[in-house]
């Protein structure tokens, strides 16, 4: 059992943390601003950058820079390489190629490490794409509630209403 943001949790438990939204999101289409504002809107407290590498051609998106901005408001930065796509394997391959590649990547990674942070309450998952359905996250998160039970949103911009729809192209939920 682990102590996190005033719950505890067993994070190999696939019941305990039934009740609490992990999240995807890209961020193609947004500023740094509007990013931001998205994770502080549904509450998210880990940003786990699923990247292979932190670096961004966009430097407000850099690991770094990313990691002081969400500091800054209370956010947890987290990079995980493992949980990324090499740059050899994107650029030589069609994506779902590459998707093909991910999924057998995946199955070499020990999750039982990497769960406390995963699994943590109100976490999101970071790439680059805007569209879910375009970014190895989407097959990551599938990954994840299939092994752990657990529930995942796609981001896409704060919400008018509260309302959580369906996003068909992915099997995710939107939030």
């Amino acid at each position: 059992m682990r102590m996190r943001l005033g719950k505890t949790y067993n994070p190999s438990s696939k019941m305990s943390a039934q009740n609490y939204w992990h999240y995807t999101i890209g961020y193609e289409k947004l500023s740094q601003d509007e990013f931001i504002a998205i994770l502080c809107h549904h509450g998210v407290r880990v940003l786990i950058d699923s990247r292979w590498s932190p670096f961004s051609y966009r430097p407000e998106f850099r690991g770094s820079i990313l990691a002081r901005a969400c500091a800054t408001v209370g956010i947890e930065y987290r990079h995980l390489p493992e949980l990324g796509i090499p740059k050899d394997v994107r650029q030589s391959n069609d994506g779902q190629s590459a998707f093909a590649w991910y999924s057998k990547h995946l199955n070499g990674i020990n999750f039982d490490d990497l769960s406390s942070v995963l699994l943590t309450p109100k976490s999101a998952i970071m790439c680059y794409e805007a569209d879910p359905s375009q970014c190895h996250r989407t097959i990551l998160a599938k990954k994840l509630q299939n092994t752990y039970c657990r529930q995942w949103r796609e981001l896409r911009a704060v919400p008018s209403d509260s309302q959580d729809l369906p996003h068909t192209s992915t099997g995710l939920g939107k939030a």
